[in-house]
C-alpha cells in the first residue's frame, strides 16, 4: 500500500489545455466572416480530441444571421468588446417557422457555453413569440450580455445557467424554460405589461427554478400590470 501512495504522489501534473482562439470580422480580417461558419469550421485543423475551450472573437459588428451551436461542440466562448457594438440580431417569429422553439436567433445545445459582451437580439417584435436566445446548456455563463426581444426573449431551456451584469428586455414570458438559472445583478425591463417569467418545471422534486439576486427590476415609461412570473407548469418557482 505504501509503495501504491508514492507511485501515485510522484505522478505528473496534468498540464492545462491551451484554448483555441479565432476572430470573426465582418471585413474579411479576422479568420472567418460569420459567426456560424466559425462554430461550424473551428475544429477543421484540430487533429487529435481537443478537450479545452475554443473563444470565437466576435469584432464589433451587427451579425445578421442565426446561429446554431450543435451538441458536439462544448465549451465555446462567443466573445465581444462591447454589447453595444457586437450584436447578434434577426427577424424571426414563431407563426412564420412552425411554434416558439423554432424561432431562436441562437440555439446553443452544447455544455459549458461562456456569452461575454454580446448582445442577442430578435427584433421581430410584437405579434408572436420571437425567441432571441436559447440555451439548453448545462454550466452556461453569460456575462455583460444582453438579450434583446417583445415575447419570450430568453429560453433558459435546461441545465445549470448563471447571468451576472446582464440586461434582459421584454414584455411576455420574456424569460422562460426549465433550467436551474441565476440572474445576479442584472437589470430586467418590462417593455409592456406581463409576466417576466415562466417556468415549466413540471415535477415538485429537482432544483429548477429562477433565482433573481439583487437585480433591478425596471419598465418603459407608462407600463403597469407587471408581474414576477406566472405557473406555466404546475410546479413552477420564480424567487
Amino acid at each position: 500500500m505504501m509503495r501504491l501512495l508514492v507511485l501515485f504522489a510522484a505522478a505528473p501534473a496534468l498540464a492545462a489545455v491551451t484554448p483555441i482562439h479565432v476572430v470573426v470580422a465582418q471585413d474579411g480580417s479576422g479568420d472567418f466572416p460569420t459567426v456560424q461558419n466559425a462554430v461550424d469550421h473551428v475544429m477543421d485543423r484540430v487533429l487529435t480530441p481537443f478537450t479545452g475551450r475554443v473563444i470565437i472573437e466576435l469584432r464589433p459588428g451587427v451579425y445578421h444571421e442565426r446561429v446554431r451551436i450543435p451538441a458536439d461542440r462544448p465549451r465555446i466562448t462567443l466573445r465581444g468588446e462591447d454589447a453595444a457594438r457586437t450584436v447578434i440580431s434577426y427577424s424571426v417569429g414563431a407563426k412564420d417557422v412552425g411554434g416558439t422553439f423554432f424561432s431562436a436567433v441562437v440555439d446553443v445545445n452544447a455544455p459549458e457555453f461562456e456569452g461575454e459582451n454580446i448582445t442577442f437580439q430578435n427584433n421581430y417584435g410584437v405579434g408572436t413569440q420571437a425567441v432571441a436566445i436559447s440555451v439548453h446548456s448545462d454550466r452556461a455563463v453569460f456575462r455583460h450580455c444582453r438579450f434583446l426581444g417583445m415575447q419570450d426573449t430568453l429560453y433558459a431551456a435546461s441545465g445549470r445557467q448563471y447571468y451576472v451584469d446582464c440586461y434582459i428586455a421584454g414584455h411576455v414570458d420574456f424569460i422562460f424554460g426549465d433550467a436551474q438559472a441565476v440572474f445576479e445583478r442584472c437589470e430586467i425591463q418590462s417593455l409592456g405589461p406581463g409576466y417576466i417569467a415562466a417556468v415549466s418545471r413540471t415535477m415538485p422534486g429537482g432544483p429548477e427554478g429562477f433565482v433573481f439576486d439583487h437585480c433591478r427590476l425596471t419598465a418603459s415609461p407608462g407600463v403597469e400590470d407587471v408581474y414576477l412570473g406566472r405557473p406555466w407548469r404546475l410546479f413552477s418557482r420564480v424567487v
